[in-house]
């Protein structure tokens, strides 16, 4: 059996993953609140990294609030090492998972552009480079 027959046999989702970087908060039927941030996203499901060691308990269903988006219902499908696989009981407009997606490069975008004018505040109160001998930097 080739790699591609293997993996093929293992990958069992149906919509195409996004990458997003999307804070949001999981609430349980118990009270329990996880805060952390949408890693992946699909019409199906997320991956929801937490910002807690622990994570939601896989089976049990939460309520997942993404900024721009109303209340999801999900079931944690798996748990380990601070990220959790979420299912949403039911499934995104393959529009609203775009949407989602060009909001977070939109706010990846602002956020670059505030960076680089901090770092050239920042440059522009440095003192001038001293030159030494055949114009090295010292």
């Amino acid at each position: 059996m080739g790699i591609s027959e293997n993996l093929e046999s293992v990958e069992r989702r149906y919509a195409r993953r996004r990458h997003i970087n999307m804070g949001a908060v999981l609430k349980g039927t118990d009270g329990a609140e996880y805060r952390g941030t949408i890693r992946n996203i699909s019409e199906t499901g997320c991956l929801f990294g937490c910002d807690g060691a622990a994570g939601p308990t896989p089976g049990a269903h939460y309520s997942l609030r993404i900024e721009g988006l109303e209340v999801q219902v999900v079931c944690a499908a798996w748990s380990e090492d601070g990220h959790a696989g979420l299912e949403l009981a039911e499934p995104l407009h393959p529009a609203v998972v775009d949407d989602l997606v060009r909001a977070a490069l939109l706010a990846l975008a602002a956020n670059a552009r505030q960076d680089r004018q901090g770092n050239r505040e920042r440059l522009e109160d440095l003192p001038p480079l001293s030159r030494g001998r055949r114009g090295s930097l010292l």
